[in-house]
């Protein structure tokens, strides 16, 4: 088995065969440190799934009274029960979509899109680069940025 652990400025990490376990800093922005990490290490695309405790969050959920998407602030400490998403590279940045469930008062779940938020004790994340090469591309149909697995 082979381990190796990582500090940046914002963050720490072990690496254990070809997945990282990151350690946000206490107080640090959770974005900010996952972007930082994926940069040092030079991961351009993957899964990430994670636990810990937030303050400061901001999340964006659909509200179907309205039908429309809702960006809402939470200013209190509330446990990040999970966390999923993926990340990819536009222009040469890290970029992360991370889907949240959070408890809040250990009795309301809210869940949606993480768009900021800091750490309040502990946040810690599995990062799990692929193992084969992925190619970027753009749907011209849809407009949007495609990712095509390939093996290496």
């Amino acid at each position: 088995m082979n381990l190796q652990f990582f500090t940046g400025n914002l963050w720490f990490a072990q690496k254990i065969e070809n997945t990282y376990m990151v350690s946000v800093n206490k107080e640090e922005n959770i974005l900010r440190g996952l972007s930082d990490f994926l940069k040092v290490q030079e991961i351009k695309n993957g899964k990430i799934s994670g636990i810990g405790y937030l303050s400061e969050v901001v999340i964006r959920y659909f509200d179907p009274a309205s039908q429309k998407q809702v960006d809402h602030v939470l200013n209190g400490l509330v446990e990040l029960s999970e966390v999923s998403g993926n990340i990819s590279e536009i222009n040469g940045k890290p970029m992360l979509y991370l889907r949240i469930n959070l408890n809040i008062d250990g009795h309301t779940t809210l869940t949606g899109q993480l768009l900021d938020a800091k750490v309040c004790g502990k946040a810690e994340f599995f990062v799990h680069p692929p193992e084969s090469s992925m190619i970027n591309f753009k749907n011209k149909i849809l407009n949007v940025n495609m990712n095509n697995w390939s093996c290496s």
